[in-house]
């Protein structure tokens, strides 16, 4: 029994740890604590990082101040080999879409850059997901996260499938459109950063002038 025990409280060690650091009033400590959640994820494993660590970390640190945010979102960058690999990401995008939904523009700045970095680490089975994600933050009312799908089009569209490329140019279409100028200039400030083969390039401008 007391052997149970102890298990139990070893394999609750580095959440508990962890949690303790997160409620310290000292921004510093909780900025150096959450810098190092990757070790926490290592000591974890891959499938208690997916179960555990990212619901842990939504339930913790959303609330926190901005700069331990961002330094959760620059942490989250490199996360896919610590959840399992490329075919588990769609466990680490939901939390990034909250980041990405935030009212500060640092932290949605921080989120964006995530999800293009781990973008490059997936495989084209994966892509989906993103497209999904697109989805979820151009329906949103709230217009910080309409603006962060602007910065994921360039990235994703060219991966896509050809079955997914004209939802993607209707959304985008719709956020040059949009009833908020920021979103409005934030899409077509993006548009020049769209890297196309000569096919997707060709689909895109006869899709947009339809």
């Amino acid at each position: 029994m007391e052997s149970d025990l102890s298990d139990i409280e070893s394999d609750l060690y580095p959440l508990n740890v962890l949690k303790d650091e997160l409620a310290n009033v000292d921004l510093q400590a909780r900025l150096s604590s959450i810098s190092k959640i990757s070790t926490v994820a290592l000591a974890l494993g891959t499938e208690r990082t997916r179960t555990e660590l990212l619901g842990f970390l939504r339930e913790n640190v959303l609330n926190d101040d901005d700069e331990v945010i961002v330094t959760l979102a620059e942490e989250l960058a490199n996360f896919v080999p610590l959840i399992g690999g490329a075919e588990y990401v769609q466990c680490l995008t939901p939390l990034l879409e909250t980041l990405a939904s935030a009212e500060e523009a640092i932290v949605r700045d921080k989120a964006v850059e995530a999800l293009l970095s781990i973008l490059k680490d997936v495989t084209d089975n994966e892509i989906h997901v993103f497209v999904q994600l697109i989805q979820n933050l151009a329906k949103q009312d709230w217009f910080c996260a309409r603006n962060s799908a602007t910065g994921l089009f360039s990235s994703v569209y060219p991966r896509a499938l050809n079955s997914q490329r004209p939802l993607l140019r209707e959304i985008f279409s719709a956020l040059c459109e949009d009833e908020t100028p920021m979103v409005r200039r934030a899409a077509a400030s993006k548009l020049g950063r769209w890297k196309f083969n000569d096919s997707s390039k060709s689909d895109y401008i006869k899709g947009m002038i339809r």
